[in-house]
């Protein structure tokens, strides 16, 4: 599982995502540690740096998008991750299952978006399509974009201590 082979870099047609991998439950739960761990450590080493990320996800109902947030916030520090949902279903929508809100209108809603990746993406900040029928699939992929991008070109050994705080942390705790 490659980062490229999820980027928007054309128009995508999302009738046409008929490829939805699937993965071993065993193996999935394996990797998502490994990849948590990553994100750990990414994360980590944006605080000791002027950098910030930004990761939107957009999605349909159920395509995902939850399982993923709660995974990175299972694994990240809260102090400096934040979630903002947007866009709930308006009060007219609410007590309709996810597929009868959106069937009436479900063409021109999947133009919208392919109009929105075609004419957004950039090499820059790009947007990435997964295939998300297969949650643990579409999880690991996202996870796999996130380290690859926001990993890049992060120093992700911790920094050495300042000898100073080591001294000072000596005297204050008694560890001579």
């Amino acid at each position: 599982m490659k980062t490229r082979d999820f980027i928007v870099t054309r128009r995508p047609r999302l009738s046409a995502l008929t490829r939805h991998p699937k993965v071993d439950f065993a193996d999935y739960e394996r990797r998502l540690q490994s990849m948590q761990s990553a994100m750990q450590a990414i994360q980590q080493a944006y605080l000791g740096t002027r950098e910030r990320a930004v990761v939107v996800l957009e999605g349909w109902d159920t395509a995902g998008k939850g399982g993923i947030v709660r995974r990175l916030g299972w694994a990240l520090d809260p102090r400096s991750f934040k979630v903002y949902p947007i866009a709930a279903p308006l009060p007219a929508e609410q007590g309709r299952h996810y597929l009868q809100r959106s069937r009436s209108h479900w063409a021109d809603y999947e133009r919208a978006i392919e109009d929105m990746l075609e004419q957004t993406s950039t090499r820059r900040a790009p947007w990435f399509l997964i295939p998300a029928n297969n949650k643990p699939f579409g999880r690991l992929a996202a996870f796999t974009i996130l380290i690859e991008l926001l990993g890049k070109g992060l120093e992700l050994k911790p920094r050495p201590l300042d000898p100073k705080v080591a001294e000072l942390a000596k005297e204050l705790f008694d560890l001579a």
